[in-house]
């Protein structure tokens, strides 16, 4: 078995990131390495190296290669490198005469190393996300707070009086250098690595260099400026940047805790709950959230497993909505409900988004799964400011005046969302209407994916009922880690083109859409065309 803290089911909770772990997983190693293998052969196909044939046989076989991992651990211990086995299961896969051009004068660390570049690539994607959105909040509080009075240190002491804002100006500061750092290190460090067997790509002869850089432009990788198999200094500044990263990020925290301390008491968790004995205190309630990975049970178990008295209740979206539409995997929304209950835990269901749109009884009735408690929000009003929770007898019973729960809002059956909420309820009442929204939604989402086809723009559209996203993301599309590696830029671009059209799509690739009883099929019609005009005009 597996040792040490990241393997833990205590610890790893803890010191890992769930969308980090998937991108450097077992499974996406040997993706990576399945697609420069793939992107490899179609280079080749294209410069006339190998034949054109061979090459389009391997990339369509290599889209359902199902790795044995369990034999391809056995060969590394034996072998010293995973891919003699990798290669040769390969090969099996393809099979036929077009076997022989895989791996085509490549050597195993040019697979290796590249791969390992791709899944680098996806997680400083995913740190320079989160990096801009630390920054950003940091920018919001150096502007709220310039005038904000705090005492300022030295040497741990006070000294003269500064503003708040510019301790969160100096927070941002390292940040904002961090993300400049990345973009300049991206070329040195993201560049393809392929030199063949003994780093002079002899085997392909003057067609060598050439492969190279096809390759780095089919994986989106910088061109090597010459052969680094005995290179590292692109690795060791990656390390460094991570090392700068967790440096400043570490520092933040630490004056956030000495900050938040009870005897000074200048800052306090934004999500902190108060205590029914001691009401000095200003629980953080936000650290007693735990999260787990969408669509992945085994991440909820291992959670349940660490803490197995702790966890009071699970929340989630049914069908995801807040990162893009995301259907529930097959078998996840069961088994949210086994371990649940299982464990004496609540089951709540966000409906939201999902509530009233993908059938009348929410997704819990598309599915067939029965939470404990169900949220919904302003469908119930018309699209009115009002939100509403229920849930089984004995839960609400906690609720005042039953129960020791207090809860109440300005809002609270509000006269004009309620008559709003009515009638929008009622209107969804009539016969055909789901049935409507569903063949406007498959119309448009048919349209638009042929639309992708024709224009040769990788994507992928997942759609629930009458929710849908479109990800500019060649690949299956089913957990965060997948939707952070959709290509946010050609997604900017694509919603402004779409809106100098008269289209207006939501501004974020992390939304959902959704279709309406008042489209007709001329709108719908009338979008599908915009949107390859769109795509022409992007090229």
């Amino acid at each position: 078995m597996t040792a040490g803290p990241f393997a833990s089911r205590l610890l790893a909770p803890l010191l890992s990131d769930s969308a980090v772990n998937d991108a450097l997983a077992d499974e996406a190693a040997l993706a990576a390495m399945v697609r420069v293998e793939a992107a490899l052969a179609a280079v080749q196909g294209r410069l006339g190296v190998i034949p054109a044939a061979a090459a389009a046989r391997i990339g369509e076989a290599l889209r359902d290669f199902e790795a044995d991992f369990a034999a391809i651990g056995a060969d590394t211990a034996v072998t010293g490198v995973p891919t003699v086995e990798f290669v040769a299961a390969l090969r099996r896969h393809v099979g036929g005469d077009a076997a022989t051009y895989v791996h085509w004068g490549a050597t195993s660390q040019d697979i290796i190393d590249t791969g390992f570049l791709l899944q680098a690539q996806a997680v400083l994607e995913l740190a320079d996300r989160r990096l801009a959105a630390i920054v950003a909040k940091l920018k919001a509080l150096a502007d709220a707070h310039r005038a904000t009075p705090m005492a300022g240190r030295t040497r741990s002491q006070q000294a003269l009086p500064i503003a708040f804002g510019l301790k969160a100006a100096r927070w941002a500061q390292p940040l904002i250098a961090h993300r400049e750092r990345l973009a300049q290190l991206r070329p040195r460090v993201l560049c393809v690595q392929f030199g063949g067997a003994a780093g002079n790509l002899s085997a392909l002869g003057p067609d060598g260099l050439a492969v190279a850089d096809a390759l780095a432009d089919e994986l989106d990788l910088a061109p090597a400026a010459a052969n680094g198999h005995v290179s590292r200094d692109g690795v060791g500044e990656l390390a460094s940047w991570l090392a700068l990263v967790a440096g400043s990020l570490g520092k933040i925290g630490r004056d956030v805790t000495l900050m938040a301390m009870t005897e000074i008491g200048e800052l306090a968790d934004s999500g902190g709950g108060g205590s029914s004995t001691l009401p000095q205190k200003a629980n953080p309630i936000a650290a007693e959230t735990l999260i787990a990975t969408f669509n992945e049970i085994a991440s909820v178990e291992s959670l349940f497993d660490a803490w197995p008295d702790d966890i009071a209740a699970v929340i989630v979206e049914p069908v995801a909505g807040n990162m893009g539409v995301v259907p529930p995997a097959e078998g996840f929304l069961e088994g949210l409900r086994r371990v649940t209950e299982a464990n004496g835990a609540l089951l709540i269901f966000d409906e939201v988004i999902t509530g009233f749109r993908v059938a009348y009884g929410g997704a819990q009735t598309l599915f067939g799964i029965t939470p404990d408690i169900t949220t919904m929000g302003k469908i119930i009003g018309g699209g009115l400011p009002v939100g509403a929770y229920g849930g089984r007898s004995e839960v609400m019973q906690q609720v005042a005046p039953l129960g020791p729960m207090y809860q109440a809002g300005t809002l609270s059956g509000n006269p004009l969302a309620v008559a709003a909420g009515v009638a929008t309820l009622t209107e969804l009442q009539r016969p055909g209407v789901y049935e409507q929204l569903e063949a406007t939604a498959v119309r448009l989402t048919d349209g638009v994916s042929g639309a992708f086809a024709r224009a040769e723009v990788p994507s992928t559209i997942n759609r629930v009922a009458s929710m849908f996203t479109g990800f500019f993301n060649a690949g299956l599309v089913s957990a965060l880690a997948e939707v952070e590696q959709s290509d946010t830029a050609a997604y900017g671009r694509y919603m402004h083109a779409l809106l100098d059209r008269g289209v207006y799509i939501a501004p974020s690739q992390f939304e959902a859409g959704f279709v309406s009883i008042a489209h007709t099929n001329e709108d719908i019609d009338r979008t599908i065309e915009v949107v390859g005009e769109a795509l022409a005009a992007l090229g």
